[in-house]
């Protein structure tokens, strides 16, 4: 392994994919680099090390050097203070020995006392390696110069050792001639610890990296601990010899046992499973390929030609290899990276309703947030216990999580090295499945003490209190209260509220009106203008702004990302930098929507110039193009409407939820005529919803969730019958199926059948079921979907079952999904467990209840009687499931009716109905394909960005547009006709869902393939 590795790589941007080789093939300690052209704010990083480079105020990007020093290895920079190109840093080999890089630019003269300053000011021992761009004999060039000479006696002066061996480093390229002009120089003391060794590869630079190898040192590559690569296991093996037998868990000692069991699974894996290398991976690059593996071959075997035989002719063909192993290279990495991109291919609300409430009531509302200090490390165990104790708990529960807390031990792990062991005596061990559970078991009891006046909230370590009211005083009593009991209960649950985090904010809209006066444990409490919480930036009058300005500058942040894969030649595709968007950019935007979507419009349309920008970098669509064709082309809605679609969702999630905090304000209408008073005053979130809510969705009943549902050990299993076996409906002939159901029919006559069905079309949705010739019947909100429909069904056969006291019977449907979400016991379908509770019952009364699955529409009677439409309206609350794609619906509903408004829009002619196109083109075509859709090109609209005049044909002399170009050119008719066997069509007929095979030939044969 080399120690020291210095290259001249004559620019750091152009050459760090050979840095980064330079680093994974002989792992140095540091790497010293000269000629990076780096400025000061210029951002340049390699894993697992640290740069360091020298500071030029010129502000030049000239010259420079840079030492880039790996993680693993303790080191420390020296501040040097010299006019000349070098930086210095102390590392920690054997002991401590400065290394110092050091350029010497040929057209710079350098003063002795500059030279006699840096050594001066180097610890020693120390290593000065770098480009010194001086000749003489002495480190093997054939002449010398004047800078040679003086580096001879800068050597000599200071008693320094040359580690150089005589080899030539660098090499000139018009005289094809091998210099040495990079030099090692060291104190006496390291000369005989170190050999000096020179590169063979040029690295496409004309220095040769050199090489300091420490003498008689093993590697000391640092080595990852191994683990089991659990995709190449053997598991039927590993199931054979991790047999557990019971003679294996009968011992008297469980710890023998549980030995005994771990060192059976533990040589089971280590005999099934392979594990991997102690070493560190190599430097991968996914890119390379058998075509550029030839081609660097023969690059190295032009070279090795030429560095013998500096000829002309090796020459020359040392270039031609060179050019086309970097073509081949370009070529590989641009390949891989386009196919590597595309194949990428609550709390708050309550806060803020709150905050508004008070706002229009003209009070004052104040809110501390608490900050616990050290809050996991610190939970007393004791105080778990106690509350598991005082919540009822008794037996195995609580003894397995007094066991499981006591006796923890940890160490840390840097590789496969190893700390001490240290017990951990307090706190919960974070990390484990436990940990927030045990830790909520602890901090929960903390709302207990504070008063009923005072609003609190608690999201796992996250304590909020707020209070409003008209006159301070009495905000400040109450919440000074609140303080102290928290404070007191603290003390006695072994927390810690800092003091100096503990923030509060006093939300007003009143001006010049002092904050409040609060202590925690006699300690003033800080009062800010706008704090965070729970992602949330609130401000103290509500704006909201300094939260979308933050959001903001984030997401416009993140854009790098598609500007960097969205190349319009050879970028990913749309649909890949659609997703990347979406679970990048647009989820940040998405989060808190609901809360911050009661600003003020002007201040939520800083956001649209994110969300537009990211649709033109996604689309490749010209800069000029429409807003709204940029949303229909992308089947993106704007903003605006997202964040009605998001809102409402949550709105019917509140309401399916009882325990949620809102639930009870969003339907009390106390303050609606207030409100209404005062418009000046924005509503609070039950409101706005309230006002945006369209007709159809009035007085619609949300089906609540039973989130505890019921403990598995009572969950009775329900299986179903499929008496068709392998037989499917698309297979088999409707005669074979009714001759099985007959069959199966005569096997369970003592069972009394029940058919049941559910429908849904455009205009209606209804459920039945057929039983003993007698039809029963219902019709269903618009919203139901087909599954709830079917569902509904099965529970008022199930019903009608329990009226008629039936015995004995099975239930028919032609669900497989219901069948399936009835056996599963990990359905959260509230219909779903209506219908098992209900079936509970039944089988705790006696009845015995069959399911089983029929095909439908193969001529089996009951099934077919139960098809027909319904006939009586029944209003059941409905699952949210079924309320959010209703709104889905209205909201793309919405955004058609006001796209059907855009009447002069050019994308509307092509596109009148908002749908998904799926674009299998590569990204060249598909921006052609785009722009060319939205009628807004670089040919033919760039001249809106230079305020010049519109473009005219070259050919007949009109204005100059894409319809132009398609459809009305004269001049091109007969290419027309050539291509598209029609010189009369619309623009549809070329740029619709499939465009024209033809297109893209016909634009590159008019040469206008290019500039669109």
């Amino acid at each position: 392994m080399a120690c020291v590795v210095s290259w001249n790589c004559r620019g750091f941007r152009s050459k760090v994919c050979h840095i980064k080789d330079l680093i994974y093939e002989v792992h140095p300690v540091c790497i010293a680099l000269q000629e990076t052209y780096l400025k000061r704010a210029d951002i340049a990083k390699i894993k697992r090390l640290v740069r360091n480079n020298n500071e030029n105020e010129s502000g030049r990007a000239s010259g420079r050097v840079a030492l880039l020093v790996s993680h693993d290895t303790p080191s420390s920079v020296i501040t040097l203070h010299t006019n000349l190109q070098a930086v210095a840093v102390r590392v920690m080999l054997s002991n401590l020995v400065t290394v110092c890089t050091l350029y010497l630019p040929l057209s710079t003269s350098v003063n002795d006392r500059d030279l006699n300053r840096l050594v001066d000011e180097l610890p020693t021992p120390f290593i000065i390696i770098g480009d010194f761009n001086g000749h003489s004999p002495v480190w093997g060039s054939k002449n010398t110069n004047p800078r040679g000479r003086q580096i001879e006696e800068f050597v000599n002066t200071h008693s320094l050792c040359l580690l150089n061996n005589g080899e030539d480093i660098y090499f000139h390229q018009r005289s094809r001639t091998f210099h040495s002009l990079d030099l090692a120089l060291c104190t006496p003391s390291l000369a005989p610890y170190f050999n000096f060794r020179v590169g063979v590869d040029l690295r496409d630079s004309g220095h040769f990296p050199i090489f300091l190898d420490r003498v008689n040192v093993g590697s000391n590559d640092a080595q990852r601990p191994t683990r089991y690569l659990f995709h190449r296991a053997d598991w039927t093996n590993f199931t054979i010899r991790a047999l557990i037998t019971r003679n294996m868990v009968e011992g008297e000692n469980l710890n023998e046992v549980v030995n005994l069991v771990t060192k059976t699974i533990i040589s089971a894996a280590d005999a099934s499973i392979p594990k991997s290398g102690l070493s560190f991976p190599e430097n991968r690059k996914p890119w390379w390929n058998k075509y550029y593996t030839d081609t660097n071959r023969d690059q190295r075997r032009a070279w090795n030609a030429f560095r013998r035989h500096p000829t002309s002719t090796n020459q020359i063909a040392f270039q031609r290899a060179k050019s086309i192993a970097w073509w081949a290279r370009r070529k590989s990495e641009r390949g891989h990276w386009i196919k590597f991109v595309s194949g990428i291919n609550s709390s708050v609300t309550a806060k803020e309703t709150d905050i508004r409430v008070a706002f229009l009531k003209r009070n004052h509302l104040v809110s501390i947030f608490f900050d616990i200090y050290k809050a996991y490390d610190r939970t007393w165990r004791y105080g778990i216990m106690k509350n598991l104790c005082d919540l009822g708990f008794r037996g195995n529960l609580p003894i397995f999580v007094q066991n499981f807390l006591k006796q923890r031990f940890f160490r840390v792990r840097l590789g496969n090295t190893y700390s001490n062991i240290f017990c951990q005596e307090e706190g919960v061990p974070q990390g484990c499945v436990l940990c927030v559970t045990l830790f909520g078991l602890a901090i929960n009891p903390i709302l207990s003490v504070i008063p009923q006046t005072v609003q609190k909230n608690l999201y796992v370590d996250d304590l909020h209190i707020s209070c409003y009211a008209r006159n301070m005083q009495l905000i400040e009593r109450q919440l000074q209260t609140a303080i102290n009991n928290i404070v007191e209960w603290s003390n006695k649950s072994g927390f810690t509220i800092s003091a100096q985090k503990t923030i509060g904010i006093h939300f007003c809209q009143q001006p010049l009106h002092p904050d409040p006066e609060l202590f925690l444990s006699g300690v003033p409490i800080r009062f800010q203008d706008n704090y965070k919480f729970l992602g949330i930036v609130f401000d103290k009058r509500l704006t909201f702004l300094p939260h979308i300005s933050s959001l903001r500058k984030r997401c416009l942040r993140s854009l790098n990302i598609l500007r960097t894969i969205s190349n319009t030649s050879w970028g990913a595709d749309r649909s890949c930098l659609l997703r990347v968007y979406r679970s990048i950019i647009r989820s940040m935007i998405d989060y808190g929507s609901v809360v911050y979507g009661s600003a003020r419009p002007s201040y939520l349309k800083r956001l649209d110039y994110v969300h537009h920008q990211a649709l033109r970098l996604c689309l490749g669509a010209f800069r000029t193009s429409p807003i709204p064709s940029l949303y229909a082309e992308a089947f993106e809605p704007s903003l605006s409407s997202r964040r009605d679609k998001l809102s409402l969702s949550y709105y019917f999630r509140i309401l399916s939820n009882d325990n949620h905090p809102l639930s009870g304000t969003l339907l009390n209408g106390n303050n609606n005529r207030l409100f209404n008073a005062r418009p000046s005053c924005i509503p609070h979130f039950g409101l706005r919803m309230r006002n945006i809510l369209p007709d159809t969705f009035h007085g619609v009943r949300v089906h609540t969730n039973d989130f505890c549902g019921h403990p598995p050990w009572m969950e009775n299993s329900i299986s179903y019958i499929n008496p068709f076996g392998n037989f499917t409906k698309s297979h088999a002939n409707n005669s074979v199926l009714i001759s099985l159901f007959n069959q199966h029919r005569q096997f369970y006559q003592s069972y009394q059948p029940v058919f049941t069905d559910g429908s849904k079309s455009l205009n209606h949705v209804g459920c039945a079921f057929f039983t003993n010739g007698h039809i029963i019947s219902y019709k269903l909100l618009s919203f139901t979907s087909a599954f709830s429909s079917e569902t509904t069904a099965v529970y008022f056969a199930l019903k009608y079952i329990d009226v008629h006291g039936i015995r004995k019977s099975i239930l028919y449907t032609d669900s497989m999904s219901l069948l399936e979400s009835l056996r599963s016991s990990s359905t959260r379908n509230p219909l779903i467990k209506e219908v098992k509770d209900f079936y509970r019952h039944l089988f705790s009364k006696g009845a015995r209840i069959l399911f089983s699955w029929v095909p439908s529409h193969v001529g089996i009677t009951g099934n077919e009687l139960a098809d027909k439409s319904a006939t009586e309206f029944l209003t059941r609350p409905i699952v949210y499931a079924d309320v959010r794609s209703a709104v889905n619906q209205w909201c793309h509903c919405q955004w058609q009716e006001k796209w059907n408004m855009e009447t002069n829009n050019k994308l509307h002619v092509i596109k009148p109905v908002l749908s998904h196109w799926v674009t299998k083109l590569n990204r060249r075509c598909d921006v052609v394909l785009t722009r060319l859709r939205i009628r807004h090109t670089r040919l033919t609209h760039k001249y809106l960005l230079f305020a010049e005049s519109p473009p005219t044909c070259s050919h007949c002399g009109d204005i100059l547009t894409v319809k132009h170009i398609l459809t009305d050119c004269v001049v091109v008719n007969r290419r027309r006709l050539r291509y598209f066997r029609s010189s009369s069509f619309d623009l549809s007929f070329l740029l619709g869902q499939i465009p024209h095979f033809n297109l893209f030939m016909y634009l590159k044969d008019i040469g206008v393939f290019h500039d669109i």
